[in-house]
């Protein structure tokens, strides 16, 4: 099973800074991942912090830098809502996340989350959507690199539970900036081919905790923020 993503820019042209900024403190407690290397999480960063499947290789950074307010719709039951509330809890505990809430009114939203059957997808991605079980994309800013609104799709009858969970993980993930597939890690929720992972694995975390540091900002050229993924995981004095 594949899960697709798109991400779109809020303008054609793209402007973005690539300067560095200053290492974090040597003091700094690296961002580790249990049963990972520092190598290993380096490299996974690489692969998917920096394209998405259909939007092409971006090579910037982009991430959310204000509080995302998340609304749900469609075909959901409780299961659905405790995998959403518990990947909620543990991205507001990342420090230099924005935070996520959830509210009942699609107006106050940024960011929606669509649970609709596999066959609607395709009127909410276009094309492309046709055969995934999930889909979303976010939109940012013209200069610096800040998401400022996404949309994911769910296919409301994937089954087993399990599956479904995964593609929420992906495709939630996904919106939050790190916008590829892989297939390096059948355990990991950004794993190209199928998964049932029923929650993001130890080195997907890693990911975010990466993505969110306030070392990597919106905007920044891959190879600096690589150079600073380096000094994050203890790769570098």
């Amino acid at each position: 099973m594949r899960r697709r993503i798109l991400a779109l820019a809020a303008c054609a042209a793209m402007l973005f800074c690539g300067c560095r900024p200053a290492a974090v403190s040597a003091e700094a407690v690296p961002i580790t991942a249990e049963g990972y290397t520092a190598e290993q999480i380096y490299e996974y960063f690489a692969q998917i912090a920096f394209a998405s499947e259909y939007g092409g290789y971006r090579g910037t950074v982009c991430k959310w830098t204000d509080e995302i307010v998340c609304s749900v719709s469609g075909d959901y039951a409780e299961g659905e809502m405790e995998v959403l509330r518990d990947l909620a809890a543990r991205l507001n505990a990342i420090e230099g996340f924005p935070g996520v809430t959830v509210t009942e009114d699609a107006e106050e939203a940024n960011f929606t989350v669509n649970f609709v059957m596999q066959g609607e997808l395709r009127t909410l991605f276009g094309e492309s959507a046709a055969a995934s079980s999930g889909m979303s994309r976010f939109y940012w800013t013209k200069k610096g690199g800040k998401i400022i609104r996404a949309e994911t799709g769910i296919a409301s009858n994937i089954t087993p539970m399990n599956a479904k969970a995964s593609v929420i993980c992906e495709e939630f993930l996904q919106a939050l900036g790190l916008s590829s597939d892989s297939y390096e890690y059948p355990e990991s929720v950004f794993y190209e081919g199928y998964n049932g992972a029923l929650r993001p694995a130890a080195i997907d975390w890693a990911l975010i905790e990466l993505l969110y540091s306030d070392s990597i900002t919106p905007g920044m050229a891959e190879e600096d923020a690589l150079a600073q993924a380096r000094v994050l995981l203890g790769m570098e004095e």
